[in-house]
This record gives structure tokens, sequence and C-alpha cells, in this order.
């Protein structure tokens, strides 16, 4: 259970209610008012925003699986390995 992607979709939730002060440009003072409710709402409450979390993270692993470990890589990561390999191949045959 993510606590993170849980107050991320609380806070996504309720934004609505607070989008006149974020268009004056009260952003802080509309952060900690989002987290001072969500430090209000009871373990029950909550559960709520942690079941919907676990569902998108079930979601998102079902739509693209990460069955490829050079799937986890960037292409930074990418290069580097294919240059490690490159390099392991030419040392190794000569």
């Amino acid at each position: 259970m993510s606590a993170l992607k849980a107050y991320a979709l609380f806070s996504s939730e309720i934004k609505d209610e607070y989008r006149s002060q974020i268009r004056e440009g009260l952003f802080s003072e509309v952060a900690e008012q989002i987290s001072s409710r969500w430090t209000l709402l009871t373990k029950e409450e909550k559960q709520k925003y942690y079941d919907l979390a676990e569902k998108d993270t079930k979601t998102k692993q079902l739509r693209s699986p990460r069955s490829n470990k050079d799937e986890n890589l960037s292409s930074a990561g990418l290069r580097r390995k294919a240059a490690r390999t490159a390099f392991l191949k030419e040392y190794t045959s000569n």
C-alpha cells in the first residue's frame, strides 16, 4: 500500500474545493489545508484512498508487465549496458 499514492488521490479529489485559492497563487496554504484534512481523516476514511491506490497500482501492472529487466532501464541505462557488453565481448575475445 502506497501512502503517498493514497494521499495524492485524496488531494486530487478535494482540490476543486480550493480552485479559487489556487488561482490566486496560494499554493502553500492550500497544501497545508489539504494536509490538515488528510490528518483529520479516520483510518476507515483513509482506507478508501489506500484501496484506490492499490487498485490503480494493480491495473498499471497488468497493463505493462515488466517481465524483461531491460524495460526497467532508462535509455541511458540501456546505452551503458550495451557499451559494457561490447567492452566485455571485445576484452574476452582477445
